[in-house]
């Protein structure tokens, strides 16, 4: 038969035309910064494609690494600041 890829949540579709260096706007919150990742990233939740931003303000949970495991996606200016 013929394979079909499964439709991820987190496919890469819910990434298109996004690139780093981006200014974006995260919601809930209107949290604003500019696009420091975008990829797939096996270590959160079930895998997937993400976005990791750089906040102009403290307001988000990381420094751009995965607390699970450590490895680093991007570089932000401090904690809370990914």
């Amino acid at each position: 038969g013929d394979y079909e890829e499964e439709e991820h949540e987190y496919g890469p579709a819910t990434v298109d035309g996004m690139a780093a260096d981006m200014r974006c706007e995260v919601r809930p919150g209107e949290r604003r910064g500019k696009v420091g990742f975008v990829g797939e990233v096996s270590e959160l939740g079930s895998g997937g494609y993400w976005v990791g931003v750089i906040f102009d303000e403290p307001v988000g949970k990381t420094d751009g690494t995965v607390a699970k495991n450590g490895k680093r996606y991007f570089e932000a200016p401090g904690p809370q600041y990914g």
